[in-house]
């Protein structure tokens, strides 16, 4: 026989606040006028212990058990009811003195349920009261025209009311689960049995499908290995080329080194030479100036002894003249002896006149022939400074050509390097793909393995 010990309610319906009812020293009943809640006790009872049907408690739907407020007090937002038994005698299996339900309903129509204070679905509540006989549908709890029912119902529902006063309610809810269960189980094996047959027809078909298979992994088997010893061999070649592409780019790397330290010297030659010719240029243009001096100077010379020349015979004449003029007055003797002395002196003067003319032509001379010579070496230096000018322009032509064609010849080397780079680079590419295809094979090799295994 099960007790209650206390109800708990809390907006559930007209209890707005916290009401706790206490079933001790023999319990009867609840008294009081209509209106005052006494068929809301029930209907907690009834919706703590699984009563899901709002008709049943008397609503139109379920949230209509939720306080919904007066003039002087709001509403609720939820309803919590909790149902305490005495389980002293053991009537419950479990070791508690107490057992404790509790539902609560939430205005968004979320409920839950706790079995003592542990949250639990309905079907547990109800598995634990159908063998105690408190449950919804027992004969425990009997509401308004409850009794009017069960005296008009027929025998086949009275009889349910006696099987849930028996308490074998729960054998028979247990035998329908299990003829369920059972059913179920008949339906598995009956497609057990159709995917049996469907597999033993497949059999002949997948046991050629498994020799294929087997064929194929071995071919698979016999490729891999071919593929790994092409990437070995095509690694092996790579590294020997990639090692040759090393060495080439070495050698005319330095080759390269060379040609432009050569370079750097023709450069250092070629701005000499243009020095050179600088200075030659400098010393021929001071040699001009010097040969226009002196032609300067030898015209002026000229000149100066053609004057001379010109003043000697005409004192060679006047000598003569006078000479003759002499003889005649000697022979004569017409002419006195002072006259004879003014010739005389005369003559010795214009004498002495013409030697000093012609040591002043002599003079001339000599600085005309030393001009001249001098004019001659000087042509000869010009011209030795103009070959040399132009064996210099002959050379600096050379180091011109020279200095292009290594030019060419650096341009064309820097080709070279740059395919030879691209060919590095490609090589590079070829090494990181097979690689990757080495990566590959050996996650192919594992998925294989793992597949044949």
């Amino acid at each position: 026989m099960i007790n209650f010990k206390r109800l708990e309610l809390q907006g559930f319906k007209s209890f707005a606040g916290k009401t706790v009812i206490d079933f001790k020293n023999s319990f009867t009943g609840i008294v009081g006028p209509n209106g005052c809640g006494k068929s809301n006790v029930a209907d907690a009872v009834r919706w703590v212990l699984g009563e899901m049907s709002a008709k049943a408690l008397r609503g139109a739907k379920m949230q209509d058990v939720i306080f919904n407020g007066t003039e002087k007090r709001p509403s609720m937002s939820y309803c919590e009811v909790s149902l305490v038994f005495d389980n002293t005698n053991r009537v419950f299996k479990t070791d508690r003195d107490e057992v404790v339900v509790t539902r609560k309903l939430y205005r968004s129509g979320t409920s839950e349920y706790y079995l003592n204070h542990n949250i639990c679905r309905l079907r547990d509540i109800l598995d634990v009261m159908r063998d105690s006989g408190a449950g919804k549908d027992g004969y425990s709890i009997i509401g308004q025209g409850k009794v009017a029912e069960i005296m008009d119902s027929k025998p086949i529902d009275r009889r349910q009311i006696f099987e849930e006063a028996a308490g074998i309610a729960k054998t028979k809810a247990e035998k329908v689960e299990t003829e369920r269960k059972l059913a179920r189980s008949s339906e598995d094996i009956l497609r057990l049995t159709d995917i049996t047959t469907e597999l033993e027809r497949q059999l002949v078909p997948l046991a050629k499908q498994r020799e294929a298979a087997q064929k194929f992994f071995e071919y698979k088997e016999q490729m891999r290995y071919q593929e790994v010893n092409y990437y070995l061999y095509s690694r092996e070649d790579s590294v020997l080329k990639k090692q040759k592409i090393a060495e080439n780019v070495k050698a005319f790397t330095e080759e390269l080194y060379a040609k432009e330290s050569e370079s750097l010297r023709l450069a250092a030659s070629h701005n000499q030479a243009l020095e050179d010719i600088e200075n030659n240029e400098k010393s021929v243009r001071s040699l001009m100036e010097e040969r226009e001096n002196l032609k300067v100077s030898s015209e002026k010379n000229s000149g100066l002894m053609a004057v001379y020349k010109s003043k000697l015979d005409h004192l060679t004449e006047e000598v003569a003249r006078l000479t003759k003029e002499v003889e005649e007055s000697v022979g004569a003797d017409e002419i006195t002896s002072e006259t004879l002395r003014e010739a005389k002196n005369i003559l010795e003067i214009r004498r002495k006149e013409c030697f000093l003319a012609e040591r002043r032509l002599e003079s001339l001379n000599n600085r005309y022939f030393a001009i001249s010579e001098a004019l001659a070496g000087n042509e000869s230096n010009i011209e030795r400074s103009n070959s040399e000018v132009f064996d210099v322009f002959g050379r600096l032509s050379d180091v011109k050509s020279s200095l292009a064609g290594l030019y060419a010849e650096e341009g064309s080397l820097r080709k070279r390097i740059a395919s030879l780079e691209l060919g590095i680079k490609a090589s590079a590419a070829i090494i990181e793909r097979e690689e990757g295809t080495k990566q590959n094979s050996l996650a192919t090799i594992d998925a294989l393995t793992k597949k044949k295994q």
